[in-house]
């Protein structure tokens, strides 16, 4: 394995998603690349993305400079790692980006949802249903009661 691909979603639990992915990186001396996916057209993002659109200019270089953050702070563990923004729905575009960066294994959070159909979350479900790269979706840790 030399290529991890991580979404990123900015949200409390995304460090749970990037610690087991460096912690892969590091047994198997990969790269860790991680990735957001912004939505374009805001009144898509219910459907699209479940984090929503980002509303202006300043949310883009909020979150670029989130992910430039990460990637440094996993630069400073000895993991070679890169950030990406792309605009596009979130299935698509993150399939296209592990394709284009040749990568091994997507790493994506589940989002916590009452309904059983819900439990992956859309974009996880999208991933495992189309990706011809192995995908590992990282379960969200229960919250106490």
């Amino acid at each position: 394995m030399k290529t991890i691909a991580v979404a990123v979603d900015f949200d409390e639990e995304v460090r749970d998603v990037i610690d087991l992915a460096a912690t892969m990186a590091r047994y198997f001396g990969a790269e860790i690349h991680l990735i957001h996916i912004y939505v374009q057209h805001p009144e898509l993002a219910p459907f699209m993305y479940p984090g929503g659109p980002i509303e202006s200019e300043v949310e883009f270089q909020k979150e670029t400079q989130q992910i430039e953050q990460l990637v440094e702070e996993l630069r400073e563990q000895g993991i070679r790692a890169a950030g990406y923004m792309k605009g596009g729905n979130a299935v698509s575009g993150l399939l296209e980006f592990a394709e284009h960066r040749n990568a091994d294994l997507i790493v994506i959070g589940s989002h916590r949802k009452e309904r059983v159909e819900d439990i992956l979350g859309s974009v996880a479900n999208g991933l495992v249903r189309r990706s011809t790269i192995p995908v590992l979706v990282v379960p969200r840790k229960k919250k106490a009661a």
